[in-house]
């Protein structure tokens, strides 16, 4: 009996201390909980905002990780779109949520925009992405972009251009040098260039470019396991 006592009462002391923890972490759920209905409220109430969700998961003691999903109308502006992302920076969260992570996914139609950064720092980088997402897609062009890097100074944008199909596959070259031409300023970007269907089709059939090289004066595109119309080069 002398050797069960204290074995017992690490048990009883371990399984308390655990209560404790789950105690604390609902009640910082619940917080967070709150606090979410209203950011999904700010955000609604943006022009352009059809809808939103917001929402904070556990990972890691008393830190969350933040998701907000945003869908705009179909005639959202640019202006618009970056008011979303200048709005959840914005949000006057408790000193204690700063560095922790949240993502953001805006989608319009069939374009797409995302972002990820680290709360408590400005996202005047992340809105200005956000307002060229939408100049882009403006031009008649499906889009996709992702900003990532957490912080301000490590932010890389990639932007998936899609346009044309697998029997015109010349309209999403012709996509790409209208974008060449008329938004020279964003060349400092990754670009992926394909077919709206490509990455159904196993994405055989692609351009890509790394920063600063368009114009893309010697272009190769990725081969395509059988024979159908590849991107044209010139």
């Amino acid at each position: 009996m002398r050797s069960t006592v204290p074995t017992l009462v690490l048990l009883m002391a371990a399984v308390l201390l655990t209560g404790c923890g789950y105690f604390d972490r609902g009640r910082d759920q619940a917080e967070h909980d709150s606090w979410s209905r209203k950011i999904e409220t700010a955000i609604r109430a943006l022009p352009g905002v059809t809808n939103a969700s917001h929402r904070f998961e556990h990972y890691k003691g008393r830190h969350f990780t933040a998701e907000l999903d945003v869908q705009l109308r179909d005639d959202t502006t640019p202006a618009e779109a970056a008011s979303v992302v200048s709005a959840m920076g914005a949000q006057q969260l408790p000193r204690r949520f700063h560095g922790d992570p949240i993502t953001v996914t805006i989608d319009r139609m069939a374009d797409s925009y995302s972002a990820y950064w680290l709360f408590g720092r400005d996202v005047n980088t992340e809105a200005n992405a956000a307002n060229n997402w939408a100049r882009l897609w403006a031009a008649g062009t499906e889009v996709h972009w992702d900003s990532s890097g957490g912080d301000a100074d490590r932010i890389t944008n990639t932007i998936d251009v899609r346009a044309g199909s697998e029997s015109e596959p010349h309209r999403a070259t012709a996509a790409m040098r209208r974008i060449i031409r008329d938004f020279p300023e964003l060349a400092s970007n990754q670009w992926i260039v394909s077919t709206v269907h490509e990455r159904e089709r196993g994405f055989t059939n692609h351009s890509e470019r790394s920063p600063g090289s368009y114009p893309w004066h010697h272009d190769r595109v990725t081969p395509p396991p059988r024979a159908h119309p590849s991107l044209p080069v010139q």
